[in-house]
């Protein structure tokens, strides 16, 4: 959601693997370049406001909330009322995050089989939902390095990713989908989770 505001007050969105080492790290990349930094966050709910800090930072954040607040409250609005009008202007956006636990080395064997499951199928469709486009980050991918990252694009603004953690013994996945009512976006989020799902069983058990 937050890119597809920004694109349309003509902001350049750049993408980053997670981290903020490389969100921020992309701030003298994009410099010279010749654009100007303005904000960066990641999914899980960090974000830079400033490129003074180039990490998470919640003081500038509560700070840029605080004063939201105050501003919609000028105009008769509260920032439940405000969020709901960029849902009807943007679109309801609705994510969510799963992280399996496999602990060990047998667990670290299965995360292994399970994204080799993925990345060498490549599947077509996932249920309901047809894979528009495969995206591995294994070699690295346009401007983004190299990462054990895996994303499918199922139109629409519907797409999950995978990838398994680099500290802990999990692999996650990011679901996330879009449409003009938020019970539709809520559906299908829940749709891909469990075609997903049976994916993973499918692998584990093979």
């Amino acid at each position: 959601m937050g890119a597809a505001i920004a694109r349309s007050y003509g902001i350049r969105v750049f993408e980053a693997l997670t981290g903020f080492k490389n969100i921020c790290g992309r701030i003298p990349e994009t410099k010279a370049m010749g654009y100007s930094y303005f904000f960066g966050y990641e999914e899980s709910i960090g974000c830079a406001p400033g490129e003074e800090v180039r990490d998470k930072d919640g003081v500038c954040c509560a700070m840029l909330v605080s004063e939201m607040a105050a501003w919609y409250k000028k105009k008769g609005m509260t920032l439940q009322q405000a969020l709901e009008s960029l849902y009807k202007k943007y679109g309801y956006f609705r994510e969510d995050q799963v992280s399996l636990v496999r602990e060990g080395a047998a667990g670290a064997a299965q995360i292994s089989r399970i994204m080799d499951a993925f990345r060498g199928a490549r599947p077509a469709s996932f249920g309901p939902f047809t894979v528009q486009k495969t995206t591995d980050y294994i070699n690295g991918y346009e401007d983004i390095p190299a990462s054990n990252v895996l994303r499918f694009d199922l139109g629409e603004g519907t797409w999950f990713a995978m990838r398994p953690s680099g500290t802990e013994p999990k692999i996650k996945f990011y679901y996330y989908a879009v449409s003009d009512n938020a019970r539709t976006a809520e559906t299908t989020v829940e749709q891909m989770k469990a075609t997903v799902q049976e994916r993973i069983r499918a692998a584990e058990e093979a």
